[in-house]
């Protein structure tokens, strides 16, 4: 009598465990779970989503505001020549937000600014906003840095 209660036990211990296996391998077959880890895990310890920012090279914004200076700079008047804004009056001076659209009809850069500044970073290009260079995304003419006689650059 014992070998059929053993029996007995043994397939109803099998057949609790058969829902177990069957829920086990549904849907993720067992490796999907592994690979949502490694995906929870990537990039730990740095921002992927951050923005990458594009601006005028030191060097680079040493020759525009020196280029600026020699061809577009000009005498003020000595009230205004203090207030280092390109002799425009208070309150007159554009102001250029970094990050914001270009709202201002804009022109190519000098062929001889151009020559010494070479070509700009990709998906980005050079405009000239009365005398200030501006440096605009291609895709959405968002502003990402200016060099400009004013000093009104935010």
């Amino acid at each position: 009598m014992k070998f059929p209660t053993r029996i007995i036990v043994l397939a109803l211990f099998a057949l609790a465990l058969v829902p177990t296996m069957a829920e086990a391998k549904k849907g993720n077959h067992g490796n999907d779970d592994r690979i949502e880890w490694h995906d929870d895990h990537r990039g730990r310890g740095r921002d992927d989503s951050a923005p990458i920012k594009i601006t005028i090279g030191g060097g680079d914004r040493v020759i525009i505001s020196d280029y600026l200076r020699s061809h577009y700079g000009r005498k003020c008047p000595p009230g205004l020549a203090k207030k280092n804004n390109g002799c425009l009056p208070p309150g007159q001076a554009k102001k250029y937000g970094i990050g914001s659209r270009l709202d201002y009809s804009y022109r190519d850069l000098p062929r001889g600014l151009l020559d010494l500044l070479g070509a700009p970073p990709a998906g980005a290009r050079y405009v000239m906003v009365d005398n200030d260079v501006l440096l605009v995304s291609e895709a959405g003419k968002k502003i990402l840095d200016a060099v400009t006689l004013l000093s009104a650059v935010k």
